[in-house]
């Protein structure tokens, strides 16, 4: 990041908690304990149309990702795990502090709408909101709208800004957590117990006989059928080599119910 970025960084995050403080001067509660949503936005989506028509009131919270003023009316957008919704809020339907609040709302922020669904005249479903409720300030920015988040390690290090603004990475990462619910169920309605042992990334396992043995949180697996074997540790890299050993072994003993006191 260079200093003229960091600098503009900090004077955002400045300018957010001379708003933090505006909020509190208010007795607005910047991060709120409790918000009753009807829907998750995706929900809503689905259920569009018929939400509508019987001019229901929904309560919706996510993040604000978009905000567009015009003067006594403004449009946003929220958005939660599931999805996000266009919003539309205007000075005259809602009450003063409320209006007020909106006034001090940044992307980033976290809030919750309440109100009817309508749709614009570009069919875009939207929620005109009655009442608008700040759940949690943001005190620093989001990256940038089109360029994003694009620095590979900054990404890896911000996991959690990636997974805010990258829309395809949460998808990754949800079908990576389906994809190992999925081999773990599979192997333990078969009969192979996982063996979780603290603290031994440092050590290395090999295939003995018909048993086979990953590493730190590892699956012990009858892979071939017949006699099982234990498995040897052939790599350890403490001080004390047998005592790692004699450790995992013990470990192992007991993950399969032996009594090794």
């Amino acid at each position: 990041m260079s200093g003229a970025e960091s600098g503009d960084g900090a004077r955002e995050r400045d300018q957010r908690l001379a708003k933090l403080e505006l909020l509190r001067e208010l007795g607005v509660n910047p991060y709120a304990y409790r918000f009753e949503r009807t829907h998750r936005i995706a929900e809503a989506v689905g259920s569009g149309d018929a939400l509508c028509e019987e001019g229901s009131t929904v309560a919706l919270a996510g993040r604000v990702m978009a905000l567009r003023g015009h003067g006594h009316t403004s449009f946003g957008n929220i958005k939660d795990g599931s999805g996000s919704i266009q919003f539309y809020i205007k000075d005259a339907e809602v009450d003063q502090p409320t209006w007020e609040v909106f006034r001090l709302l940044d992307i980033g922020d976290i809030i919750g709408l309440r109100g009817v669904l309508f749709r614009t005249r570009t069919g875009e479903l939207t929620v005109r909101t009655a009442g608008l409720e700040l759940l949690g300030k943001s005190l620093r920015p989001l990256p940038e709208k089109y360029h994003g988040l694009q620095d590979k390690e900054l990404r890896y290090r911000q996991r959690y800004v990636d997974l805010i603004v990258n829309d395809g990475v949460m998808d990754v990462f949800r079908t990576r957590s389906r994809i190992i619910d999925t081999i773990r169920r599979y192997l333990q309605e078969h009969g192979y117990p996982e063996v979780g042992i603290a603290n031994v990334p440092q050590y290395l396992y090999v295939r003995e006989g018909p048993r086979v043995v990953g590493l730190d949180t590892y699956t012990v697996a009858d892979v071939h059928g017949g006699p099982v074997r234990e498995p040897v540790a052939v790599g350890c890299y403490c001080e004390d080599e047998s005592r790692c050993h004699r450790s995992i072994l013990r470990e192992l003993l007991q993950a399969r119910g032996a009594d090794v006191d």
